[in-house]
């Protein structure tokens, strides 16, 4: 398997990895933790992946987040458990450990395997929080997870993807060699974009009309990170690993 690089100090900037290419924007790639508490960082050929192994009140924690203009946030994860699964945001509380609660989401049930990752619905923030924080991410479940990353969110962003709860996608399989399926709601999306890391666009198509599942040619892709973006009635982006 490719090994995955490291992305946070590219990916924490909208402005230096997706360069006028999205809307407002911050991901927080799970593995790219400033600390751990209970979780651990799932290895493939010695490099991270993501958070695994969680146990309910484990946390993760993120340092210097620039939360000005987010209004929430969303987690991409992954279970082969059935079960609620629930990401608490807290700021610090002053004495390095989970303060007060901004923001919550849930997912329930299985998304189709430990690395089928399906983005949450929106957690919108309970009170306005603006600056750079320190934030954490609390774990409960009634069934394992694995976490990919967290994207915050501006208002306009949520405007749209709150009014429409069944916009959420699926994904697999993550890492890919010669396909990517993606699974989506039927007219929702009518392009998709493949970018590097740089934000350098490598393929551009449009989506046909009353498609629930595209099925991506990736075969002719370079090992490594990439992110594919969905335009249409509302924009979704993710990241995926060819190998």
């Amino acid at each position: 398997m490719e090994i995955k690089t490291l992305l946070f100090t590219a990916v924490l900037s909208t402005t230096a990895l997706f360069s006028n290419v999205f809307a407002q924007s911050v991901v927080l790639q799970s593995e790219a933790n400033n600390g751990l508490n209970g979780a651990t960082i799932t290895l493939e050929d010695n490099a991270a992946k993501n958070i695994g192994f969680i146990a309910s009140g484990d946390w993760a924690r993120y340092d210097n987040v620039d939360l000005t203009n987010i209004a929430g946030f969303s987690t991409h994860l992954a279970s082969n458990k059935v079960g609620d699964h629930t990401v608490t945001m807290h700021l610090d509380d002053g004495a390095g450990a989970p303060g007060v609660q901004i923001g919550s989401v849930t997912s329930n049930g299985k998304t189709g395997g430990w690395q089928t990752y399906l983005e949450t619905e929106n957690g919108v923030f309970t009170q306005t929080v603006t600056g750079v924080q320190t934030v954490y991410f609390v774990f409960t479940f009634g069934g394992q997870f694995n976490i990919d990353f967290f994207t915050m969110k501006d208002a306009g962003s949520l405007s749209v993807s709150d009014n429409i709860k069944e916009g959420k996608i699926g994904y697999y399989p993550n890492p890919a060699s010669d396909a990517l399926t993606i699974e989506m709601p039927v007219g929702y999306y009518s392009q998709y974009t493949i970018l590097d890391v740089s934000g350098k666009v490598i393929k551009e198509e449009a989506i046909q009309s009353g498609l629930r599942e595209v099925k991506l040619n990736v075969s002719d892709l370079s090992r490594g990170m990439y992110l594919i973006n969905l335009k249409g009635i509302e924009s979704k982006t993710f990241k995926f690993l060819k190998k």
